[in-house]
């Protein structure tokens, strides 16, 4: 798999990321802060606060409780953040070029999370969290796609994978640098949140200043008829000293011969985007980008300790004795998730991208299904079990191992590479929409629904059980819908270079007119 080579290669590929890196941290690290007492007394209006008598000393003390609907909302003002920033990359995409938009996200979400980790009104968090979903939402949708365009086409997958994978150290790191800020600060318990908050500002400056020292894209020099610069780039990123190698020569004319007449026979406005065959491409992975929120992942790694909470102390039993079990699931929860993403790396080549996401799909639906069965049963019996609690918790964490070699990193590697350079930037921008639209409207509605359902506390200790019973089910259906969905639209495109992916998605009818 490695090759001495192609250093250069990969650490183009592991900068670039980065930017995954702090996506993955941002959506960890709101969860651990919302549990610091000092972020419940800075931002109270999050919470429903009320006086309750200590039995130990005879004191009365806050007792502060998350109000689920408004935590929901500094989820969902994050995620129009990202929203905004996918809008912006069509803009400055094609005008500044890759390597400059990376620049642009890695600066506004730096400069968001320094402020964000020393303000103190509300108002003022939830404009840093906006700013910051910018950066996350320019750097989410344009990262993959400068590591596909520089990248060799066989190791194309595997590269990308890349950005996963730091998508899941990064979330991982969220939850370790909490715990050991916890420990380290714990005499100074006013600064635990905006520390762990302001430390984002190291990876997003870190990005910022590394990629300086990064090439452009060379497909991006081609399209601007740059042509002696995109061949030293290609001979470098290929390890080859000199751009008169028959191989360097080769891999060169075969991506301006290919660009040049995508530049001179299509149209690269937005009527061409909006063209029927085009526009059904778009679609086809604007649903994968959706269904992969709605397999649920980003609900369950950032409620896993409510959801384990439900599970095991659901009807309030064996509560002694497994206090801690939840806190210590939630960790496996992350690190399965990291050590789940590495098999993609060997098998993304192998198998290709369709098989995985079917597998993935089978076994995530077969695992949330146990684990919402378990639940079912183990909500209705008088005698609660425990077993059935650990067969649902090993039920969620297998869902996430299945997520993390499948669905995870191979739809960003397929939206990544299955539009032409003429309308990349545009249709890559709709479809990471698609995914952080998908992911506000599920952390925004849930709670809703939970509210709604939930009149008085004798009924939400009665549903208690329930509510990771219905959650498992309606995310299982969604992953058994999302393998019909593989079969029936998704094509493969392993080994298939950037240039030639329309011959895969035409239909036999245009082919012969071509002819």
């Amino acid at each position: 798999m490695f090759q001495k080579k192609y250093l250069f290669m990969y650490f183009v590929a592991f900068v670039a990321s980065l930017g995954g890196f702090q996506f993955g941290y941002e959506v960890g690290i709101l969860e651990s802060i919302k549990n610091f007492l000092n972020f419940k007394t800075d931002f109270p209006l999050l919470y429903d606060k009320r006086l309750e008598l200590n039995a130990d000393n005879n004191e009365y003390t806050f007792i502060y409780e998350e109000n689920k609907l408004k935590n929901a909302f500094l989820l969902s003002v994050f995620c129009i953040g990202c929203v905004i920033g996918t809008l912006i990359v069509p803009l400055v995409c094609d005008f500044f070029g890759r390597k400059r938009t990376i620049l642009f996200g890695a600066a506004i979400f730096g400069f968001g999370s320094l402020f964000a980790g020393i303000i103190s009104d509300l108002w003022l968090f939830y404009i840093t969290r906006i700013i910051m979903g910018i950066g996350i939402g320019l750097l989410s949708t344009i990262c993959p796609v400068y590591i596909a365009e520089t990248a060799q086409t066989e190791k194309r997958g595997q590269l990308i994978t890349l950005y996963q994978l730091m998508i899941t150290v990064g979330i991982l790191l969220a939850y370790v640098t909490k715990s050991f800020l916890n420990w380290i600060l714990s005499t100074d318990s006013h600064v635990q949140w905006r520390v762990v908050l302001g430390n984002q500002v190291i990876p997003g400056f870190f990005l910022l200043i590394m990629m300086f020292f990064l090439p452009c894209s060379p497909r991006y020099y081609i399209w601007q008829e740059r042509d002696d610069d995109a061949l030293r780039i290609v001979s470098k990123l290929r390890g080859i000293s000199t751009t008169r190698d028959p191989e360097i020569q080769s891999e060169f004319q075969s991506m301006k011969r290919s660009l040049e007449i995508e530049k001179h026979k299509y149209s690269i406005s937005w009527s061409e985007f909006l063209s029927r065959p085009m526009l059904k491409r778009v679609l086809i992975v604007m649903g994968l980008q959706a269904l992969q929120q709605f397999t649920g992942i980003n609900f369950i790694l950032n409620n896993h300790q409510n959801i384990f909470d439900e599970i095991f102390f659901g009807n309030n039993s064996n509560k002694d004795s497994i206090e801690n079990l939840p806190l210590i699931l939630g960790f496996v929860n992350v690190i399965i998730n990291v050590i789940g993403t590495l098999p993609t790396f060997f098998l993304i080549e192998k198998w290709g991208r369709k098989i995985l996401l079917m597998v993935g799909s089978v076994g995530m639906a077969l695992t949330l299904g146990i684990s919402s069965v378990a639940d079912y049963i183990n909500n209705n019996n008088n005698n609660s079990n425990i077993i059935y609690s650990y067969v649902s918790a090993c039920g969620i964490i297998l869902f996430i191992l299945f997520f993390a070699c499948s669905w995870g990193p191979v739809v960003w590697v397929y939206q990544s590479e299955v539009f032409p350079m003429r309308v990349r930037s545009k249709a890559v921008a709709f479809c990471s929409l698609a995914n952080w639209s998908c992911f506000a409207l599920i952390a925004t509605v849930y709670p809703l629904i939970e509210k709604s359902s939930v009149n008085n506390e004798n009924q939400k200790n009665k549903n208690r059980g329930l509510e990771a019973f219905h959650v498992n089910f309606i995310f299982a259906c969604c992953c058994l819908f999302s393998l019909l969905y593989v079969l029936i639209f998704v094509k493969e495109t392993k080994g298939v270079v950037l240039e030639d992916m329309d011959s895969v998605f035409e239909s036999s009818k245009e082919k012969s007119k071509q002819k």
